[in-house]
């Protein structure tokens, strides 16, 4: 099946492409959902005039992507699971329980964003008590990754949290010590260079008196 591409597609293409797809792909997905259109000569000329508003939309959704890329990457999905002694989990974390807590968190950042749940990947099935991180894709090739922790009982969550902010805490500073380092570094060539050429006046004016 030919199709043309209404957004930007990770590993497909971009807004106003014209690729071809596998029929299921192509009509279960790109068009139920509105990604793609039935590529004829009507709709390439309807493209073509609709092309800049096309990219205009995709520009202005990549933009907002980023923002909420930002937002998720700093995130912590805590999941309460019982599980046996050898931390074998009992049921199982579905790709559905991650989509409801990124949508909570946007809702609660007042952010209208429609995230794919296809767009949630897990490397391998979850099955045991630990910490994991999940990659979202959340337009074209704008991905941020969730961290999801596991636990058996809310205490961990808290520990994990204060360890977590702890390790940021640490690591502001350090990128602060360094900033320090480099201006003062800075200053430092920059009070070099101005005694060189202090000391390079005086050799000159010496010489002219000479």
């Amino acid at each position: 099946m030919k199709v043309i591409l209404n957004r930007d597609i990770k590993n497909l293409g971009k807004v106003g492409d014209v690729v071809v797809v596998k029929d299921g792909y192509g009509r279960n997905f790109l068009l139920k959902k509105q990604y793609a259109s039935v590529a004829t000569k009507s709709s390439l000329s309807v493209l073509e005039k609709k092309i800049d508003e096309l990219k205009a939309e995709n520009s202005k959704l990549a933009k907002q992507a980023e923002q909420i890329s930002e937002l998720l990457n700093g995130v912590i999905c805590n999941m309460v699971r019982q599980a046996a002694d050898d931390n074998t989990i009992y049921g199982s974390v579905r790709v559905r329980d991650v989509f409801v807590f990124i949508n909570d968190v946007l809702k609660k950042n007042n952010i209208s964003f429609k995230i794919d749940i296809c767009g949630i990947k897990f490397e391998k099935p979850i099955k045991t008590l630990g910490r994991y991180v999940i990659a979202v894709e959340i337009f074209g090739d704008i991905v941020a990754d969730v961290r999801l922790n596991l636990c058996r009982a809310q205490a961990d969550f808290d520990n994990d949290i204060k360890s977590f902010d702890k390790k940021r805490e640490q690591s502001l500073m350090s990128e602060k010590d360094l900033k320090t380092e480099e201006a003062n570094n800075g200053n430092k060539k920059l009070e070099d260079k101005e005694k060189s050429q202090n000391k390079e006046s005086v050799k000159n004016d010496t010489e002219k008196t000479k």
